[in-house]
């Protein structure tokens, strides 16, 4: 286990400082603790990066899995936010590679000082266009002062081998706090394609321009992971 767990370490480690990458959280710490519906301020933006570790089944340490993502997000407006960059999508740690591009948009329809509703769409597909995915998202907050709770379901079309297309489904659910202006923490749940998980959120400011995120992933039935951990790094433009 103490070797396997440098091994997370290390992959990690080289995801964050060797391999660029994108992809959006289902929960973005950083805009909850901005107290914001998740779209940026119009003319602001950031650089995000989101390795993500998995061990899939806890006694076969070959299936362990790795993903990562490089981002750029940036608000054209105050209410829309668009992204772009590649990811490498969710595969075994032996197989890793930057394999596919991404694409996204955030539209805050509706704002209050205590309800927010968000749609939004994401697309991935690899280089040769065979395999891709489509999200459709309707992302709700309700904020509650120092607290914020996250509704986020959502609709997923799967094109697999350039022909065959299926329809998945799921929802996340978070509750966040926040600690003043400086960190966060929270706690939320996924239903995705029948795998359910639970998550611990930590986030905090490492100086005025860089947002750093920790996850801690639990699977809670046999067809999700044992359990995984995700980084989001952020530096802000």
């Amino acid at each position: 286990m103490t070797k396997r767990l440098l091994i997370v370490l290390g992959a990690m480690t080289a995801s964050t400082m060797v391999v660029p990458q994108p992809a959006k959280a289902c929960f973005d710490t950083h805009l909850i603790l901005l107290g914001r519906p998740i779209t940026y301020p119009e003319g602001e933006g950031v650089i995000l990066l989101n390795p993500e570790y998995s061990f899939n089944r806890w006694k076969h340490g070959e299936a362990d899995s790795l993903e990562t993502a490089l981002d750029v997000d940036y608000g054209v407006t105050d209410k829309l936010t668009v992204s772009g960059g590649l990811i490498s999508g969710d595969k075994l740690r032996q197989d890793f590679e930057v394999d596919q591009a991404h694409v996204g948009l955030w539209y805050g329809a509706y704002r209050t000082p205590l309800f927010g509703l968000t749609p939004a769409i994401e697309h991935a597909s690899t280089f040769d266009a065979k395999d891709s995915e489509t999200d459709f998202a309707l992302i709700g907050t309700i904020n509650l002062g120092d607290a914020m709770i996250v509704v986020h379901p959502k609709a997923t079309f799967v094109r697999e081998g350039g022909t065959e297309t299926r329809l998945t489904g799921g929802a996340h659910l978070g509750a966040f706090y926040r600690l003043g202006l400086s960190g966060i923490l929270g706690v939320g749940t996924e239903y995705i394609d029948s795998a359910a998980t639970a998550s611990l959120f930590l986030g905090a400011f490492i100086g005025e321009h860089v947002y750093f995120g920790w996850e801690a992933i639990l699977g809670l039935n046999d067809e999700a992971q044992s359990f995984g951990m995700a980084n989001t790094l952020k530096y802000m433009f």
